[in-house]
């Protein structure tokens, strides 16, 4: 179970209260999923420092976002119901060649780790152009927090691992990816608040700095904390070493993980519907 000992019992008590008086306990019931109530009031808390007012005003955000997307649709579906594959082939085809990406397994402290590769492969205006419209990649994005979410039973943290080998300026320091970009990380910030537990991001060449630049401002400083950057000359397996068995990247970072994307994909419901609540 997932501890903020920064956080009072007593500070999410009152911000339940407020949802309540706002009436949008049913709602956030909701979407609570195997989460406790004090948890996401806490959650939600912690984000906001503590102010209850702010942090009923996030949650409205998240609750109104939640019902506006559809997400309880999305966190149930399939990869391939995501990407349209019965209808749509080529262009799921397309996808799972240039997005590598998936469930790699847990942690040592039994938190979900999940791997995107954004390098020379992946670019959001090729996707685009492959016939995804930028709001299909961004729900497709969602359905992974969706999917990572029921992985752990809605409680607790993730690890993430985001591979930049081959990033360059060329293919990625263009409006539509760095409209998609700021899409993904506003997502993130905004309606999974204290899910973070560790975020790598490896391969990471120089003139990345550029796009990190506009990336870092969307982070809170807690947040920021918690990501690390290494360089393809860093020893970052070292250092992932202390967080995860090295054993579980992909093959291409000389683990033993093969990635697929049919029959099932790794974030398929069929295979993560989180612990037991017994």
């Amino acid at each position: 179970e997932i501890q903020f000992p920064q956080m009072s019992t007593s500070a999410a008590a009152e911000l339940e209260n407020a949802i309540e008086a706002a009436g949008l306990t049913h709602l956030a019931q909701k979407y609570l999923a195997k989460e406790k109530m004090e948890n996401m009031c806490t959650r939600f808390l912690v984000a906001r420092k503590g102010d209850t007012t702010k942090a009923l005003k996030m949650l409205q955000g998240y609750l109104e976002w939640c019902e506006n997307d559809q997400v309880l649709a999305i966190r149930h579906k399939t990869a391939s119901q995501m990407l349209r594959a019965d209808t749509n082939p080529e262009s799921k085809a397309f996808h799972d060649k240039t997005f590598i990406h998936g469930l790699l397994g847990k942690c040592y402290e039994g938190r979900p780790i999940l791997y995107q590769k954004y390098g020379k492969e992946f670019c959001a205006k090729k996707m685009e152009d492959a016939g995804f419209s930028g709001k299909d990649l961004e729900d497709y994005y969602t359905w992974m927090l969706e999917r990572a979410l029921e992985a752990m039973g809605h409680e607790g943290t993730w690890v993430v691992v985001v591979d930049l080998e081959g990033w360059n300026l060329g293919t990625h320091f263009n409006m539509r990816h760095i409209r998609y970009v700021r899409a993904c990380v506003d997502r993130s910030s905004k309606f999974y608040p204290e899910r973070a537990g560790k975020i790598f991001l490896i391969n990471v060449p120089s003139v990345f700095s550029k796009c990190w630049v506009l990336i870092k401002p969307m982070l809170d400083s807690v947040t920021q904390a918690k990501v690390g950057l290494y360089s393809a000359s860093d020893d970052y397996r070292s250092v992932m070493a202390e967080t995860l068995d090295i054993n579980l990247l992909p093959q291409s970072l000389g683990g033993s993980t093969i990635l697929t994307y049919d029959s099932p994909h790794s974030l398929d419901p069929m295979l993560h519907t989180g612990p037991d609540p017994t």
